[in-house]
C-alpha cells in the first residue's frame, strides 16, 4: 500500500512536470485558442469523456509564464446524466521563468476557482469515475473496465530532480463543491463549500495547510469544519509526517442536542510509505465535555493490515455529558449514580479483521469491568469475551418509578402497544464469553460469586452454566433462547438448594411472610412476541420443600379460637401471640399453565397442625384463590380450650382469596361442628341401638326365666 501511496505522488509530480512542459511549449510556439478542438479530442481520447472549454485560454508572460482556462466542462460517462462530472469557473497555473532557465521550478499558485465535481453510484453499483482514462468514449449502456495498475519497481518509481528540488508557491481551492450520489442506496451528501490552500509546496520542506467546508445529509444535520496541520513529505517520498494537526467540527440541524454540537482533534500522523507503517500518536478528541486520548500504529502488508494501539478516556462525570448535550439525564433509581465513567483499553486489529481487546477496564460509579473483548464481525456481532465485574447493582439503574407502590407494566410502544423483542438481532448474533461478578443485585435479589457461560449462533442462544451463591444457598440455572421463530421461546431450567426463603422471596417479589431455608426448582418454557405474552404462555412445573420455618401473617390456632368464639356467640378471646405459624415441613409442586399457577398438593407439618391446600394463583392478575384444610394434632391451650379439643383430628376448612399483597382469610368452622355434631349423633343412635339390644336380651332372658319356672310348676 506504501508503494501505491508513493506511485501515486510520483505519478501526480510526472504528470504535473508534463503540463509544465506543454505550458511552456504552448505559450512559446502556438496560440492556445487555435487548439481548443484538439486539446478536446485528445482529452475525450485519453478520458472517454467531452471536454468542453467555454471561455479563453489566456497567457500571461515575464516574470511568469502561465495560463489560464476559463469555464472548463468535463462531461459525465454515458448513462450518468446530462451534468458535467468537472467543471470548474477558472484554472490558473503559471512557471516563474528565470528560475526555469537555471534548471529550477519555481510555480506560482495553482488556483482551482469553484471546481465542481458529482460523483454518482448508479442502481447497479458503478461508479461515474470508474471509466476515466478507459479510452475513447463508450456507448450508452456499454461497461468499461478501468485499466489494472501497473507494477512499478524502485528505479520506475524515482522522483525525477527536477520536480525533486521544485518549489510551488502555494495550491488554492476556492469554493469547491462536491456531491455524493448514491442511486443503489438512495442517500446524498454534499460538501459546498470546500476551500484548501497549501503555502510554500516543497519536498522535504514544512507546508502548512489550512482547509474548511460544510457537509450537508439529505433530511439530515449539516457538518461544518475546519482543519490546520503542517506538513512534510521527504524529497524521496519514503516518509510524510503531519504535526500540530487540529481538526474542529461543528454538528448543527434538527435532532442535535441543543441544535449544535462542536468537537475537536488534535494529534500527529506518521507514515513510512516505503514500509508501509503508520503512526497515530498524541490524538486527543474533545467533545460534550468528554476528552478522549489515543495512540495508533497500522502496517500495511502483503497479508493485509495490522494495527495496534491504546485508548483512554479519563473519569468524568456523565451528568455533565448531558447537560452539555442540552438533553435530560436518565431518572434512575437511585440518583447518586452515574456520576463517574472511565476506560482503559489496548487493542490489536489482525489481518483476519478481528479486533482483541486486551487488557479492557471499565469504570462506571463504583463498578470495575476488566478483562477481554475480541470482536470478530460487527455486523453479527460476532464476539467473544471474558470479563470480570466486581460489583453492581442493576436495580439503582433502572428506570424511576413515579409511584413506587405502582406495579411495573409491560413496555411499550408511543402507540401504546406492547413491544415485542427484535428477533433478527437475536438471530445474527454470535456469542463465546464468560462473565464472573463479585457481588451482584438484580430484582431485589443479591447474589455473589455469579458466573455466566453464554453461547449464540444462527438464533440459538443458551446462558449455562449459570451459577452463583445467594441468601445462604446456591443457585444453578440453564436458560435456553429459541429465536428461530415467529416468536421466541424461552427454556428454564432453574435449582435453588439452601436458600433463606424471607430474604429471597422479599427482595424478589415483596413478600415476607415465608420463613425457612429450603429448595426450590423450575423447569417450564414460554414463548411470545410481548412480554406478557411470556407470562401467558408459561407452561411446566416447579417443586419447593422448606424447613423449620414460619408462615407470618397468620396464626392458624389464634383463627381457629376466633372463628369458634364467633361461632357461639362469645366474645373474641385476647392473645399476645405473634400472628405466625410454626412449621417443620413445608413443601408442594406448582403447576403453570398459561398464567395460571396451580396447587393440589400442599403439605404443612408443625406440632399442632397438619395443612393441606390446593387451589390456584393468576399471575397475570395478581390474585389467589386458595382452599387450606387443616387438622389439629396437638393439644391448644387457653380460653375455648375445651371446645377446641373437641375439633382434634376434625378438617377444619380455612380459604384464601383476593389479591397476592393482602389476602382474605375465611374459616368455615361451622362445617367442623357439623362434622361433630354428625359424629356425636351416629356415636349416640349406636349408643342408644346397644343399649335397646342388651335391654332386648334381657327382657327376653326375664321371659324365657319365668316360662321355665311356670313348666316346672305345672308338672310338679
Amino acid at each position: 500500500m506504501g508503494r501505491i501511496i508513493k506511485w501515486l505522488l510520483i505519478t501526480l509530480a510526472g504528470i504535473l512536470a508534463l503540463c509544465i512542459v506543454f505550458l511552456v511549449a504552448v505559450i512559446v510556439l502556438v496560440d492556445p485558442n487555435a487548439y481548443r478542438d484538439e486539446i478536446a479530442r485528445a482529452v475525450a481520447t485519453q478520458t472517454g469523456r467531452e471536454l468542453v472549454i467555454e471561455g479563453d485560454l489566456e497567457l500571461t508572460f515575464f516574470p511568469w509564464i502561465g495560463l489560464q482556462a476559463n469555464g472548463v466542462q468535463l462531461a459525465d460517462a454515458p448513462g450518468f446524466g446530462t451534468a458535467p462530472f468537472f467543471q470548474a469557473k477558472s484554472m490558473e497555473l503559471a512557471v516563474k521563468v528565470l528560475p526555469l532557465l537555471q534548471g529550477n521550478l519555481v510555480l506560482d499558485t495553482i488556483t482551482l476557482a469553484q471546481p465542481r465535481i458529482h460523483l454518482i453510484r448508479n442502481a447497479q453499483g458503478t461508479g461515474n469515475w470508474e471509466t476515466l482514462g478507459a479510452g475513447a468514449m463508450a456507448e450508452p449502456g456499454a461497461s468499461a473496465e478501468p485499466a489494472p495498475p501497473k507494477d512499478f519497481d524502485k528505479e520506475q518509481t524515482a522522483v525525477p530532480p527536477l520536480l525533486r528540488h521544485a518549489t510551488l508557491e502555494g495550491f488554492v481551492i476556492n469554493e469547491a463543491r462536491l456531491v455524493w450520489e448514491d442511486r443503489e442506496a438512495g442517500t446524498t451528501v454534499v460538501v459546498d463549500p470546500f476551500n484548501l490552500t497549501l503555502e510554500n509546496v516543497s519536498l522535504g520542506s514544512e507546508i502548512p495547510v489550512q482547509a474548511d467546508w460544510q457537509v450537508t445529509l439529505a433530511e439530515g444535520p449539516t457538518i461544518t469544519a475546519s482543519l490546520a496541520a503542517i506538513a512534510t513529505v521527504a524529497p524521496d517520498l519514503s516518509t510524510a509526517t503531519i504535526t500540530d494537526l487540529a481538526l474542529q467540527a461543528k454538528v448543527s440541524g434538527e435532532g442535535i442536542p441543543g441544535d449544535e454540537q462542536a468537537a475537536q482533534l488534535t494529534g500527529r500522523v506518521e507514515a513510512n510509505l516505503d514500509k508501509g507503517v503508520y503512526r497515530l500518536s498524541e490524538l486527543v478528541l474533545q467533545a460534550a465535555g468528554v476528552t478522549a486520548r489515543a495512540k495508533a500504529q497500522a502496517r500495511l502488508g502483503d497479508a493485509g493490515v495490522t494495527a495496534q494501539g491504546s485508548l483512554s478516556v479519563p473519569q468524568f462525570n456523565p451528568q455533565d455529558v448531558f447537560e452539555q448535550l442540552a438533553i435530560e439525564a436518565p431518572r434512575t433509581r437511585n440518583p447518586d449514580v452515574l456520576q463517574a465513567l472511565s476506560l482503559e483499553a489496548r487493542f490489536r486489529y489482525g489481518a483476519d479483521g478481528t479486533i482483541n481487546v486486551e487488557p479492557l477496564q471499565v469504570m462506571l460509579d463504583d463498578s470495575v469491568l476488566a478483562g477481554t473483548l475480541a470482536i470478530r464481525d460487527f455486523a453479527g456481532p460476532n464476539a467473544a469475551f471474558d470479563l470480570t465485574l466486581d460489583q453492581i447493582n442493576i436495580d439503582h439503574y433502572l428506570p424511576a418509578q413515579s409511584e413506587p407502590a405502582q406495579q411495573p407494566s409491560a413496555p411499550t410502544t408511543s402507540a401504546g402497544a406492547e413491544t415485542e423483542p427484535p428477533l433478527e438481532p437475536l438471530r445474527s448474533l454470535t456469542l463465546d464469553g464468560q462473565l464472573h461478578i463479585g457481588k451482584l443485585t438484580v430484582a431485589g435479589a443479591r447474589l455473589t460469586d455469579a458466573d455466566i457461560t453464554v453461547t449464540a449462533n444462527a438464533g440459538h442462544i443458551r446462558i449455562h452454566p449459570l451459577t452463583a451463591s445467594l441468601y445462604g444457598g446456591r443457585y444453578q440455572g440453564d436458560i435456553r433462547i429459541d429465536a428461530t421463530g415467529d416468536v421466541v421461546t424461552l427454556s428454564l431450567n432453574e435449582r435453588l438448594t439452601g436458600i433463606e426463603a424471607q430474604p429471597l422471596l422479599s427482595a424478589v417479589a415483596g413478600f415476607d411472610k415465608l420463613l425457612g431455608s429450603g429448595s426450590f426448582s423450575i423447569d417450564a418454557t414460554t414463548k411470545g412476541g410481548a412480554p406478557k405474552d411470556f407470562l401467558k404462555a408459561l407452561t411446566g412445573q416447579a417443586t419447593f420443600v422448606f424447613k423449620d420455618g414460619m408462615v407470618k401473617g397468620i396464626n392458624v390456632a389464634q383463627t381457629i379460637r376466633t372463628a369458634l368464639a364467633r361461632f357461639k356467640g362469645k366474645p373474641v378471646p385476647k392473645t399476645d401471640a405473634p400472628l405466625q405459624t410454626d412449621y417443620g415441613k413445608l413443601g408442594g409442586t406448582l403447576h403453570f399453565d398459561g398464567g395460571v399457577v396451580r396447587n393440589d398438593d400442599l403439605s404443612v407439618q408443625t406440632p399442632l397442625l397438619r395443612i393441606g391446600g390446593d387451589g390456584k394463583a393468576n399471575l397475570i392478575e395478581r390474585t389467589l384463590d386458595y382452599d387450606l384444610t387443616v387438622n389439629l394434632v396437638g393439644t391448644l391451650k387457653g380460653q375455648g380450650g375445651a371446645e377446641i379439643e373437641a375439633l382434634r383430628n376434625v378438617p377444619i376448612p380455612l380459604h384464601l382469596g383476593g389479591a397476592f399483597a393482602d389476602p382474605d382469610i375465611s374459616v368455615d368452622i361451622a362445617s367442623a361442628f357439623r362434622a361433630i355434631a354428625g359424629e356425636r349423633i351416629a356415636e349416640e343412635k349406636a349408643e342408644l341401638r346397644q343399649k335397646l339390644e342388651e335391654k332386648k336380651q334381657d327382657v327376653q332372658q326375664k321371659i324365657q326365666q319365668r316360662i321355665g319356672e311356670k313348666l316346672k310348676g305345672l308338672f310338679n
